[in-house]
């Protein structure tokens, strides 16, 4: 664009904290050239008969479209209107402007246009020193502790269970059949029928218990026994008819399953590909250490990042901080009904959701936009072999072709959400590169060397 043509003449008003009216009344000259274009771009557009594509006479086109052509000079008159005056105020709009009275806005040739917007903008910040923070970071001590705890847990998820002779103990699954004795009046729907009857199923003794209470209530039993005991239902039971109610119910135990955990051994260490115990337990505190040692580097960041916002606080554009709140919102519900909750539940907690959504709205605005300031600052950009990488990484996830998940990214308007993702990452690292890092002893390793 010209930079003679963007002279505008702007009145702005500041309305609130990152809002104001900017009143823009653009040139004839401006008014007349864009006009032009507008007509130009129709006449290599439209076909009529006995015309050859761009040789359409100018009285011709203003005659048949007369109507597309204003109706389309004025869409571009007030887009280049509040991209000029964005430009030329210096104003980093966090939204697209609303035009005040678009549907009575006109323009003739030869005059003036003069429009109003309501902006909402991102205000200027004043950038605290982010070169050379001082952080510090805990070291990775992996020890025996920790290898043998993983290992033990990999054993048991390998484990299984063989029928036992002997009492039923915490963690053993026992064949039974149950009824529960319930009282008159009381209708239990189809979907919970097995919660109140069943014929040789399985019960694990463990939490979370299928049934409240039947873990306590059947240790100890052996195959053949017969038990009546009484389980009493919490009061937010997810089964509403058996919320807060006791009911009696008769245990026939079939048979008693005990765990069998498979013991540790060479063979078994080569089943996980590795050559043997020694070396299985090598590979799992090398594994361990690289998991911490990127739960570390996390943890700089963030702390990076706190360190970088402590003490900052300006306004924020409010349309942009309400959409984010519903967004957090909307994830916090969804969050709570598939955990269970109740509707009575989720209206005792929508207050203090709206709090916390707040909170974190405000917090994730303030730490994006900050970081786009240090980003402009110091010229960070990402590329397209970065952006690509990062394409074909959802593709392989999503499972089609990395052709395919561009073209949905860009469909869905996804791609500036994932530059500014990539640049606030890139920032982030090279904020890190820069800090005055400090490895300090890990916890559990002073405890032992104390």
């Amino acid at each position: 664009m010209d930079n003679s043509t963007l002279t505008l003449n702007v009145t702005r008003t500041e309305t609130a904290p990152c809002c104001c009216e900017v009143s823009v009344e653009m040139p004839p000259e401006r008014v007349q050239k864009i006009y032009d274009s507008v007509v130009a771009k129709l006449g290599q557009q439209v076909k009529l008969p006995g015309f050859r594509a761009g040789k359409i006479p100018r009285t011709l086109l203003l005659n048949r479209y007369e109507k597309e052509i204003k109706a389309e000079a004025l869409e571009q008159l007030v887009s280049a209107g509040y991209r000029g005056m964005a430009e030329q105020e210096k104003l980093d709009l966090a939204s697209s402007p609303e035009v005040v009275d678009m549907e009575k806005l006109s323009f003739e040739l030869g005059q003036p246009f003069a429009f109003t917007v309501k902006c909402e903008y991102i205000p200027e910040i004043a950038l605290p020193e982010y070169k050379g923070l001082h952080l510090s970071r805990e070291a990775v001590v992996i020890g025996d502790e920790q290898v043998d705890e993983f290992i033990s847990n990999w054993l048991q998820s390998r484990q299984s269970f063989a029928k036992v002779e002997r009492p039923a103990e915490q963690q053993d699954m026992l064949q039974v059949s149950y009824q529960a004795q319930l009282p008159e009046g009381l209708e239990v729907p189809e979907k919970a029928k097995y919660v109140v009857a069943a014929e040789n199923t399985w019960l694990v003794l463990r939490e979370p218990e299928m049934l409240p209470g039947v873990m306590t209530a059947l240790v100890g039993v052996s195959a053949g026994d017969e038990k009546d005991v009484t389980l009493t239902f919490p009061a937010d039971y997810r089964e509403e008819c058996l919320a807060g109610k006791s009911l009696p119910y008769h245990f026939s135990v079939k048979e008693v399953h005990g765990r069998q955990v498979p013991e540790l051994t060479d063979e078994l260490a080569k089943e996980a590909g590795t050559e043997g115990v020694a070396d299985l337990r090598d590979k799992v505190k090398t594994n361990l250490q690289s998991q911490e040692t990127r739960n570390r580097d996390q943890q700089l960041r963030e702390q990076l990042v706190q360190a970088l916002l402590s003490g900052l606080d300006f306004p924020l554009p409010p349309t942009t901080l309400k959409q984010e709140k519903e967004g957090l919102l909307k994830e916090y519900y969804d969050e709570a009904v598939r955990a269970g909750k109740k509707p009575e539940e989720l209206r005792e907690m929508s207050q203090e959701m709206a709090t916390r959504a707040e909170g974190e709205a405000a917090a994730k605005l303030r730490r994006h936009y900050v970081l786009e300031a240090i980003a402009k600052a110091e010229n960070i950009t990402v590329d397209n072999r970065e952006i690509s990488s990062m394409v074909s990484y959802f593709a392989r996830y999503e499972q089609v072709s990395p052709k395919v998940m561009i073209k949905r990214m860009q469909e869905n308007g996804q791609i500036p959400g994932l530059i500014a993702s990539l640049t606030e990452t890139k920032t982030v690292d090279q904020l890190v590169q820069w800090a005055d890092v400090a490895e300090v002893p890990a916890a559990d390793a002073a405890k032992e060397q104390a």
